[in-house]
């Protein structure tokens, strides 16, 4: 078997910066299916351990007073490459539109990338020639890219201006600029160094560009202009309140002659005014320690000024009874006015919403001067059908400007090498793989070595297994997927396999906890919010036999773990809470919770945990006074059966639960495998004996053809010389 080392992946890695692409070096037995992956069945590999059925009241673990020692002397394990990886090449939000300097046909530019400020990519097409190219604008080294400051156009805007397209970037201030004169970026700056970090632009009427950001430290506020023409850029002395809080998420600017307004988050929001002529800045409104949401400050454009509102105000400039709960204004010149009636400051008429006659392409977060009219009519296209195919091949669909045919563009992008970040065993031949991020998901078949990419449609955080279908969940919103196994595989299906569940109600961001089937019929994932609007997290559900999607949040609650019981009769979950996190059991019959149990002795959360034996639970936690426990845990009567010292405590830090490196996995006949710091252990479900296997980086496991498959890497690897299928003692 053809083995990579680590010196030659980087090497490999490196060499994508030069374009266009990446190294192929795919094991020369495993080959992609020549067609779509059909799987007849799902059996899953964790079964149960001879003999483990046991009344709660005899389940006992045993002491192991050299289990240390045992532990520090494992050896270090050997992994070996199987299979490729799954590749990546996320597609830009939405494609970009602008009309060429003859009036009489546009340019598109569709951004694709490897990451959020990775290599950044745009397809370049001119309608007027029909010529078509590739330009890389950022690789963060080399001098034949744009720049190499991190570039990310997700839900960025363009400015049209000068006969110019603006883009603003996320984080430090950066501006880029195309010329369809030329079908190129032509300019790339971070014109004020890492000092300060971008809050958001607007279009002047003078046409230059406006923002409102922040200085790195968080010290104060900081308005900047860029003038599209000469590409100078000038920033404004600092004003306002500091807030260690602030961040990119929680930020509007909007601008009216020579004041702008910037409503800017969080703990606490801030509400400012400042003036480009005079060089003036003002604090209008300050809220309590909330995080809020884009709703907390809201800035609507009037005739003459803003309106608006602040939730939760702790202060308005120059008011000292104002409505806290949610607080009316008017804006001008500068001033913040309470708005008790239709009549603005500005006038003696009811104000009047400014809908301008503003020129808005379709989908598009594009901005165009007051009164723009396009010089001709702008093509038409089907946004979805930009995305690449497994092999980085698009056929895009446009109808052409004032058209009604529809035509295809055909073109190809780089696909870039990813990473295999979750893994799961969906039969003994058969693992799933899937990328970070919005990369690829790869089926791969043990026995004929065959492997079947399908794109990816969420950012994965857990995966689950039911009733012959495979479940995904991830982020945006803790939606599901699910790969129906009675079907061929494929988003190019007649009907795409996965299909597209959607988002439960729930406010929850990142499902790390789990996805996990229940008696019941539900599909449940878990997890956290990120702090987004709230702190906390929920739990969601998919109805298999009704098709709808349900949940409940969990406030303060933010869940790590999850696993099913009893068949799946109860949803066990696992918090992490600043107080104190807690178990939570979930009844599939009542569908309320049965119990919610504080974790054992002085731990603060209750940390992984997995279905040991049907039934009862086996769970891995840290008492701050007498250390790391592995406990037994019965979610019927909600009691902690037992506790046993052990060496290592559990990782419960986000990036590594997000990546499953230390959840607990049962394996063929019952184990349960995770890690020890950095040493792999399996665990008797029956008497908690914990077994040294060896030492290796973390990752979540997988099971199949008596294996040990391990993700974390850039292959498909396996664990040499170490069988899952582990005979009983």
């Amino acid at each position: 078997m053809k083995r990579r080392t680590a010196s030659g992946w980087f090497l490999c890695i490196l060499s994508i910066t030069a374009m266009p692409g990446w190294c192929d070096e795919t094991p020369p037995e495993w080959k992609p299916a020549d067609e779509p992956f059909s799987i007849h069945a799902t059996k899953a590999q964790c079964g149960w351990i001879a003999g483990g059925t046991v009344a709660p009241g005899q389940w006992k673990p045993i002491v192991q007073p050299k289990l240390a020692e045992r532990i520090a002397d494992a050896p270090e394990l050997k992994i070996e490459d199987i299979a490729p990886p799954p590749e990546r090449c996320w597609v830009g939000r939405r494609p970009y539109l602008v009309p060429n300097p003859d009036g009489k046909s546009w340019d598109m530019i569709y951004p694709y990338y490897n990451k959020y400020g990775g290599v950044q990519e745009v397809v370049i097409h001119d309608f007027g020639s029909g010529a078509t190219r590739r330009q890389v604008l950022s690789t963060r080294q080399g001098d034949s890219v744009l720049t190499r400051e991190r570039i990310d156009f997700h839900m960025q805007p363009s400015f049209y201006t000068e006969g110019k397209l603006i883009f603003e970037m996320y984080g430090a201030v950066v501006l880029i600029v195309y010329d369809p004169a030329v079908d190129a970026f032509v300019h790339g700056a971070k014109p004020f160094g890492d000092e300060v970090i971008n809050g958001r632009c607007v279009l002047g009427e003078d046409g230059m560009i406006y923002g409102v950001g922040w200085p790195k430290d968080k010290s104060g506020l900081v308005a900047y202009r860029f003038n599209p023409k000469t590409y100078e850029a000038k920033r404004f002395e600092t004003f306002g309140p500091p807030n260690e809080h602030r961040r990119e998420l929680y930020r509007e600017v909007k601008m009216s002659g020579d004041w702008i307004y910037a409503a800017i988050g969080a703990q606490p929001w801030h509400l400012v005014a400042f003036n480009f002529k005079t060089g003036e800045g003002r604090l209008l409104a300050t809220t309590d320690e909330i995080i809020g949401d884009s709703d907390t400050i809201g800035l609507t454009r009037m005739k003459g000024g803003f309106s608006g509102h602040v939730r939760t105000a702790a202060s308005i400039r120059g008011i000292d009874n104002f409505d806290r709960k949610d607080f009316p204004f008017w804006l001008h010149e500068g001033e913040i006015y309470a708005r008790k009636s239709d009549i603005p400051p500005w006038s003696n008429e009811p104000a009047q919403r400014d809908s301008g006659t503003r020129y808005n392409w379709p989908r598009e977060y594009q901005v165009w001067p007051g009164g723009f009219a396009p010089p001709s009519p702008p093509p038409l296209i089907e946004e979805s059908s930009g995305v690449p195919d497994a092999r980085g091949r698009v056929a895009l669909r446009y109808q052409p400007g004032g058209q009604e045919e529809w035509m295809t563009l055909p073109y190809d992008v780089t696909m870039y090498p990813g990473i295999v970040r979750l893994l799961t065993e969906i039969n003994d031949r058969v693992l799933l793989a899937t990328d970070e991020g919005y990369g690829q998901h790869v089926f791969y078949d043990l026995a004929s070595k065959r492997f079947q990419r399908v794109g990816g449609t969420l950012s994965p955080y857990s995966l689950g297994l039911c009733r012959n279908r495979l479940y995904v969940s991830g982020y945006p919103g803790s939606q599901m997927i699910e790969y129906d196994f009675t079907r061929p595989l494929g988003l190019r299906q007649e009907i795409p396999n996965p299909k597209r569940l959607g988002a439960p109600p729930i406010d929850t961001h990142t499902p790390l906890g789990g996805t996990v089937g229940g008696a019941d019929g539900r599909v449940y994932n878990a997890g956290t919010t990120l702090g987004r609007r709230r702190v906390g997290g929920g739990m969601g559900w998919y109805d298999t036999t009704t098709g709808k999607l349900g949940g409940l949040p969990l406030e303060d609650h933010r869940i790590f773990w999850m696993t099913g019981a009893a068949a799946g009769r109860y949803i066990v979950l696992s918090s992490k809470c600043d107080e104190k996190g807690q178990i939570f059991v979930w009844d599939t019959r009542t569908h309320e919770f049965r119990h919610r149990v504080d974790p054992p002795r002085g731990a603060t959360r209750p940390g992984p945990i997995a279905e040991a034996m049907p039934g009862l639970i086996i769970g891995h936690t840290d008492d701050a006074e007498g250390g790391p426990l592995l406990y037994g845990f019965d979610p019927a009567s909600g009691k902690i059966l037992w506790t046993k010292s052990v060496p290592s405590p559990p990782v419960t830090a986000f990036s590594q639960v997000r990546r499953h490196a230390y959840s607990f996995r049962r394996g063929p006949n019952g184990y349960i495998w995770t890690f020890f710091d950095k040493t792999l252990v399996r665990i008797d479900p029956r008497n908690a004996h914990v077994e040294p296997i060896g030492r290796t980086e973390p990752a979540q496991l997988a099971f199949a053809a008596g294996g040990v498959y391990i993700a974390g890497g850039p292959m498909l690897r396996r664990i040499q010389g170490v069988t899952a299928s582990v005979a009983p003692r």
